[in-house]
């Protein structure tokens, strides 16, 4: 009973939180999680068939509660405001005095990597070529770091006028140990971790909190090379690979905090 009693004090009920690639993976566990505290969640994706699935999957616990599929991907800025505006038209829709008519959390989870030697991330095959990277180098900052900086930028003043904000960024332990192939994938993750930190000085005086979680091994999609990796695996002090619910509880933690903000949180099982 006593438990029950704790689980009840923390719910989202009446908040508008946004997570972006929360059709899969860590953002879709998230996305669970935040639904079943009560928030109206906007699942934004890239993938038009898994976010339909996703949405429809997402706990309903209270009569008041919606959730809503963004379609965008992060590689293509010239798309971010098409999918803002439409989130902050379907928040206007809400019309009930019991949902915040601004969104109040916003969890970016979206990101991507291509494994590559920085030398041959040149535009093309020139020894000299010094001042531009490949597509795939591009796709990576923007989706990783351009994007979330942007539409962060977009829902601020909407937080600071709500006197609430839970900002978080998914990053990687990689921004801080580094790894072969990843030069720009761990420049992506380190830029959030600045961003996040600078940020959080900004908004603090408006009750919002800006937070990085970096994950390690995680079963997902993208670390499916290593899962079964019984060297990484024993290299990690706690001897087993984390899971998603291990990065959306850490999640939660932050939400529901409110004197924790400009940290990087490291949850990799003691790797790093």
């Amino acid at each position: 009973m006593f438990k029950n009693s704790i689980i009840r004090l923390f719910e989202l009920k009446g908040r508008n939180a946004i997570v972006t690639g929360g059709s899969k993976g860590i953002g879709y566990q998230i996305a669970i999680d935040l639904a079943n505290k009560g928030a109206n969640v906007f699942v934004w994706s890239r993938n038009k068939e898994q976010n339909e699935k996703a949405v429809k999957s997402l706990p309903l616990i209270h009569k008041d509660q919606k959730h809503i599929g963004i379609l965008c991907d992060l590689s293509k800025t010239n798309k971010l405001e098409e999918s803002i505006n439409e989130i902050k038209k379907q928040i206007s829709l809400f019309n009930n005095d019991n949902i915040d008519n601004k969104i109040g959390i916003l969890v970016h989870s979206a990101g991507i990597t291509h494994s590559e030697l920085l030398f041959k991330k040149s535009s093309n095959n020139n020894d000299n070529n010094y001042h531009s990277i490949n597509d795939n180098g591009n796709e990576i900052i923007t989706t990783n770091l351009l994007s979330p900086i942007l539409i962060t930028q977009s829902f601020l003043k909407d937080m600071m006028r709500l006197q609430y904000g839970r900002i978080i960024f998914i990053g990687s332990v990689v921004s801080e140990m580094g790894n072969k192939g990843q030069t720009i994938y761990s420049s992506s993750k380190g830029g959030l971790n600045g961003f996040s930190k600078s940020l959080s000085k900004e908004i603090g005086q408006f009750n919002c909190t800006s937070n990085v979680i970096s994950p390690g091994f995680i079963d997902t999609d993208m670390s499916k090379p290593f899962i079964n990796n019984e060297q990484l695996i024993n290299s990690i002090p706690l001897k087993r690979i984390g899971n998603t619910k291990d990065i959306s509880k850490t999640v939660l933690f932050l939400i529901e905090s409110d004197y924790i903000t400009g940290q990087n949180i490291r949850v990799d099982g003691g790797l790093y």
